[in-house]
């Protein structure tokens, strides 16, 4: 990630009372029009209406705060207080965040980082959009009365959050602009290849509590297929048991974080099941002195029972290595390669860094500079040595292949993948994957890779968690009834297999019965895989 990604999006689920409304719309009337200051920015408008509707885009430019926005206002010209816009409690942008705003969609249905479902007001090829604060204060406003027209595309800063407003390339309500083309700016890495589960369904994970909020962040399996997933708010870690035939997940354990001196929280953002049955976390902050950077890997004796406090047994500060950054642009991603080699991800300056943590004093193995402004998440296949390297959103989710030799990091190629088709652009800080084989009831095996995003905001169907699956091999006409041998690898996110693919539509063609009815879904929804693989 980059310092531009999501931290702390509240559920906008409290409604507009009429009380809220109208005491917010008395103090605007009466504010003195001059702006105050803010880090809040308008950074984008869509006045020609997508599917949804009109809306405006603000940003957060504070990297290192969450900016409470409860009550703040949004009108057009014609200054109508009656129709403006009041965001309700609890609204907050998180961190160097995004937040979007439709004003005129009645039907629509917000998530965490947006908020709509009203008539607001539509906004026209020649209108101003104002934003206002609790107490009536003018925080920023935008003309495009002088202009005549609807944009091309938006009207947006570019560069983002900090430049003037220019036509933008594409509209990325939510994320970072994107230059038009032609016009001057660095349009940045483009991708050029796709992965070979490109297509693959997309199953979001439904597990309630602290799921259905943000901040979920890192993810990777054990030798055992058990998930486990990083809080990067509430420093927490939880341990999820995979049912591989059915593609499905159950919480089973859940601890706080603290430090070796105990006490603490520890900012999450990624996590990694050590072959020695440890938990790793990469850090970028204690968020109990939020304004102070603390890039360091916390190492956890195997956690026990199914709640509590787990306070790190050791911690390896990394500052010498990443430098200069901001507190919330630190150690965003963290793989294991060998016993005592780790590999972070730095979010700011898009470094990934080897590590030998063999001592109590970390030794710098390599500094790799990634094709990424931010890295967010790192996944590591032990069979084939390869590494992925993946951004957020503020790249569009673009990922890259590195091979590790034993000493050092390479890239064997110029492949930069897209982001998979029906993964939507959101703030996926956490990537991992699990491959085991299944035995079929008539002896043979299939090959069933999972994979698991967490994304930072919850924005599908309100959850942090998504799914997907690949099976590889036949059983022919008889059901799977369970796992008999695994590995903790991600080799088709690096290599794939049309044959697999192939065998994957067979098995979806001839169905799977009985008890394992939602297995058999699964499969069904890989059948859009089988066609693009054959296209390639």
């Amino acid at each position: 990630m980059k310092v531009v990604e999501v931290k702390k999006r509240n559920l906008l689920v409290a409604p507009l009372t009429a009380s809220l409304v109208f005491c917010n719309l008395a103090v605007a009337a009466n504010a003195v029009e001059v702006e105050a200051e803010s880090p809040v920015v308008i950074n984008e408008v869509e006045s020609n209406s997508d599917p949804v509707g009109d809306w405006v885009e603000l940003a957060n430019t504070d990297n290192n705060n969450s900016i409470d926005i409860s009550g703040w206002s949004l009108v057009d010209d014609k200054e109508d207080l009656e129709n403006a816009l009041v965001l309700p409690e609890g609204t907050e942008i998180e961190s160097g965040g995004y937040f979007v705003i439709y004003t005129d969609s009645a039907d629509y249905v917000p998530t965490n980082n947006t908020f709509g479902g009203q008539e607001y007001f539509g906004l026209g090829k020649d209108d101003t959009v104002t934003l206002r604060n609790a107490e009536g204060e003018v925080v920023a406003t935008y003309s495009w009365k002088d202009l005549g027209e609807h944009a091309e595309n938006t009207y947006g800063r570019i560069p983002d959050m900090t430049g003037d407003f220019a036509n933008t390339g594409v509209p990325t309500p939510g994320a970072k602009n994107v230059a038009a083309e032609g016009s001057g700016e660095e349009e940045g890495v483009v991708a050029n290849a796709q992965l070979p589960f490109h297509n693959v369904e997309i199953t979001p994970i439904h597990l309630g509590g602290d799921f259905t909020g943000e901040d979920m962040s890192g993810v990777d399996f054990d030798a055992n297929s058990t998930a486990w997933i990083a809080n990067n708010d509430i420093g927490k870690i939880y341990s999820l048991a995979h049912d591989i035939a059915n593609n499905t997940y159950k919480l089973t354990g859940e601890w706080e974080t603290g430090y070796p001196e105990g006490g603490g929280e520890p900012d999450a953002e990624g996590i990694v099941a050590a072959t020695n049955g440890d938990i790793y976390l990469s850090t970028e902050r204690n968020n109990a002195d939020k304004n102070v950077s603390r890039p360091s890997i916390l190492r956890f004796a195997t956690p026990t029972g199914k709640t509590g406090v787990q306070n790190a047994v050791q911690e390896w500060d990394l500052s010498e290595f990443v430098g200069d950054i901001q507190p919330n642009g630190g150690l965003e991603a963290i793989a294991q390669l060998e016993d005592n080699i780790f590999v972070v991800g730095v979010e700011e300056t898009g470094d990934v860094i080897v590590v030998d943590l063999s001592a109590d004093q970390p030794v710098l193995v390599q500094r790799y500079e990634s094709s990424f402004d931010g890295v967010m998440s790192l996944d590591y296949n032990a069979a084939t040595k390869q590494l992925s390297v993946v951004c957020d959103e503020a790249c569009d989710g673009l990922s890259e292949i590195l091979e590790w030799d034993g000493e050092k990091l390479y890239k064997s190629d110029d492949k930069i993948y897209e982001r998979p088709a029906n993964l939507g652009n959101w703030a996926n800080e956490g990537f991992g994957t699990y491959t085991s084989e299944l035995k079929c009831e008539n002896g043979n095996t299939v090959s069933v890779t999972s994979y698991l995003w967490a994304d930072d905001a919850a924005t599908n169907e309100g959850t942090s968690l998504n799914s997907a699956q690949v099976i590889n091999g036949d059983c022919g006409d008889v059901n799977i009834p369970g796992e008999s041998s695994s590995d903790n690898s991600s080799s088709d996110f690096a290599t794939g297999s049309i044959a697999g693919a192939f065998a994957t539509a067979v098995l979806a063609v001839v169905g799977i019965a009985g008890a394992l009815g939602g297995f058999f879904q699964q499969i069904l929804a890989a059948f859009p895989a089988l066609q693009q693989v054959i296209r390639f």
